[in-house]
């Protein structure tokens, strides 16, 4: 439901170019992207062998990770939601910036007759050019005509 209002008010901006539909766009992609998803995440299991120098005291720990979820609102204490949309002739092209997106589980780890939990977060940190591969772009396109309302984007 909020994409198709989203990809209405991005058919408005472009068909329009009105100031007044590009605050709206930036307005609804803002209150987009204020909600956490909290997408679900595959449970993991997998182990790993640690040996002593000598190699002749091999021991294999199992790890389980279980409830995972991706975060795609900050987890850090910053309300910052980097991103933004532009709009260029009939396009428009919006950037999230995933930095600071986490995600956590719950897990075990075992040894023989041992076993202990722990949480674990794993975030999103900085990437150093200008255009992180871990952002997601969205583009939306309206096909070149003489009547654009009738030509609204596909969703």
């Amino acid at each position: 439901m909020i994409c198709m209002i989203f990809v209405l008010w991005t058919t408005a901006a472009i068909s329009t170019g009105l100031p007044v539909y590009e605050q709206l766009l930036k307005k609804t992609f803002t209150a987009l992207m204020s909600s956490d998803a909290m997408l679900p995440l595959q449970d993991k299991d997998f182990n790993v062998s640690v040996s002593n120098e000598r190699g002749d005291r091999n021991r294999t720990y199992d790890f389980h990770l279980r409830n995972g979820s991706l975060h795609t609102t900050k987890c850090a204490s910053s309300d910052e939601i980097k991103g933004n949309c532009d709009s260029i002739e009939n396009t428009i092209i919006c950037r999230v910036s995933t930095m600071g997106w986490c995600a956590s589980y719950c897990g075990k780890i075992s040894h023989r007759s041992l076993s202990a939990a722990f949480n674990v977060t794993v975030t999103v940190d900085e990437y150093q050019t200008p255009y992180s591969p871990a952002d997601i772009s969205v583009y939306i396109q309206l096909p070149s005509g003489t009547n654009q309302q009738a030509n609204r984007p596909q969703v």
